[in-house]
């Protein structure tokens, strides 16, 4: 961690901004510059539509990934403007969490033309222009997007046909517009940004619950899963073997143990693995 960010909440962000401590980049070299309007005020990142923030390039090629970020809204209703975004240097193309573009008063996960976007019918927003609002969207290898806000699923996930893959060294995450280089027109959000993180994975359901509340008291499975020596991870893959075999055979005979039971003997064999209890 970079400056001493060790809060209690890390879930293996590849870039993190907390706007009340400045423009750096907490965990990496993607700090942030300004341009137009831009501040850093009272905590926060202040975009009032002709201003902007926009890091330097990625670290790293980023495909499937999560974006989050804490922001609050001068009016709820603007239209279009982007409060997160990762992007080509040119600007194009962009994945970014969009207010209200297509839909009025809905979040959305905005991108090049349309071509990854669906709504996710998701709730009318109500509080955001008098407090923050925790946002995140996921976006897996196989094309599944997923909205959250304040730790709750968002409407309804959805299968594009693709997901963009971001190089090395030519895009970059931009905050106050859903994409571009220099501030204008109706991509600009008006509000706050106070918080962001970007991710080179999924987040889960738990992990994005965890972060919304600001709370650390799980532990997660990736965590269990990297915690393990290389021999305890072949009699894992030995046990899931077992289980599907199971299951295979639970399918062909129409009875036997139920999912349920698969998976807690799953778990009960992991946990009696002779070198698991000396992990933590």
């Amino acid at each position: 961690a970079k400056n001493g960010d060790t809060g209690p909440v890390d879930f293996g962000a590849i870039g993190h901004w907390d706007f009340s401590r400045g423009l750096e980049d907490l965990k990496g070299d993607m700090d942030v510059e300004l341009a137009g309007t831009a501040r850093i005020e009272e905590g926060a990142l202040i975009v009032d539509g002709n201003g902007m923030g926009k890091t330097k390039p990625l670290e790293q090629n980023l495909k499937a990934k999560s974006l989050e970020v804490r922001v609050q809204l001068d009016n709820l209703k603007q239209r279009g403007g982007g409060a997160m975004s990762v992007q080509g240097l040119p600007g194009e193309p962009f994945d970014s969490i969009t207010y209200s573009e297509r839909r009025a008063l809905r979040w959305m996960p905005g991108s090049s033309g349309f071509r990854r976007t669906k709504d996710f019918d998701g709730t009318d927003e109500t509080v955001a222009d008098r407090e923050p609002v925790h946002l995140v969207i996921t976006y897996r290898e196989d094309g599944t997007i997923q909205g959250y806000r304040n730790g709750l699923p968002y409407g309804k996930s959805y299968k594009a046909s693709h997901v963009e893959e971001y190089a090395k060294g030519n895009s970059q995450v931009v905050f106050g517009i859903r994409h571009g280089t220099n501030p204008g027109g109706s991509r600009m959000l008006h509000g706050k940004i106070f918080e962001a993180r970007l991710y080179d994975r999924p987040l889960s359901y738990s992990e994005v619950a965890s972060l919304a509340a600001k709370r650390r008291d799980f532990v997660t499975e990736k965590e269990v899963l990297d915690s393990l020596t290389a021999a305890q991870k072949n009699q894992l893959s030995a046990l899931e073997e077992q289980i599907a075999e199971t299951k295979n055979s639970r399918a062909e005979l129409g009875e036997g143990l139920t999912e349920a039971d698969v998976w807690k003997n799953l778990a009960h064999s992991i946990f009696n693995l002779k070198e698991f209890i000396y992990v933590y």
